[in-house]
């Protein structure tokens, strides 16, 4: 197990409540077979993108650091940790149980906390969110908090061609350590039914791209085409050098 959760954290200054994106996220993944087709379909669809470079790193408070890392089947980020996160924050969210936290960083100057429960219905995913921007600082007594209670599970890092039409968000991406291209297709709000419509609606301008539905999850596509690399790989030093990578860019 991760080591024993410390519950004296170093005091955060005292700062406004920071602001929180709650948010419910349905999205719609693609394979993508010809990423310049693409591209220049959504140019032509949605005019110039955003250039994006994104870093994720997801965190769990439940793993087995001798765990082979292949063979996470549940992760979780604890409530207690949640409340520990909280505290060195000052977010506004609720404590309990989740999926992971995941640690991102835009464009080597933004950096976000996001708590995540994913679901898969239908091959769309629907997710529950709570992101929020963090200062450098903040955020370096965050990552203090996790090398000592946490492990990474999982990282990307990530080019990102986005557009956006109508609320609609639209990613063309290339990852790390996972072949191909991604084309996804993402609404946010509050309501799960307007959401799921609206998604629905905007998928078929899609129906002619040069792409494949893809269900599967990005940690699941990247353990399935690293197994022989990682097969003796365990948890704690996957989430070592995931670390390293972490600690590069902050």
């Amino acid at each position: 197990m991760a080591k024993q959760i410390i519950r004296k954290v170093k005091q955060t200054p005292k700062t406004e409540n920071r602001p929180i994106k709650t948010n419910l996220e349905i999205e719609k993944k693609y394979l993508v077979s010809n990423y310049d087709a693409t591209l220049d379909i959504l140019r032509k669809e949605y005019g110039k993108e955003t250039v994006d470079h994104k870093a994720g790193f997801w965190f769990c408070t439940n793993g087995n650091p001798l765990t082979p890392v292949l063979d996470i089947a549940q992760s979780k980020f604890l409530q207690a940790d949640t409340e520990i996160i909280k505290t060195i924050t000052e977010g506004v969210f609720p404590v309990t149980d989740y999926d992971f936290l995941r640690i991102r960083v835009k464009n080597h100057t933004h950096y976000f906390i996001t708590f995540k429960n994913k679901a898969l219905v239908d091959n769309i995913e629907r997710n529950v969110e709570y992101e929020f921007e963090v200062d450098r600082d903040t955020l370096h007594r965050v990552v203090t908090y996790l090398q000592e209670n946490a492990f990474i599970f999982y990282y990307n890092i990530k080019t990102t061609m986005a557009f956006c039409k109508n609320e609609v968000n639209i990613e063309l991406s290339k990852l790390t350590d996972i072949v191909g291209a991604y084309l996804e297709v993402e609404v946010t709000g509050n309501n799960e039914k307007t959401l799921t419509e609206t998604l629905k609606e905007s998928l078929k301008a899609f129906d002619g791209y040069p792409i494949t539905e893809e269900p599967t999850s990005y940690v699941m596509l990247f353990r399935n085409e690293n197994k022989l690399r990682l097969k003796n790989t365990k948890l704690r030093d996957y989430s070592k050098a995931a670390m390293g990578e972490l600690m590069k860019l902050i």
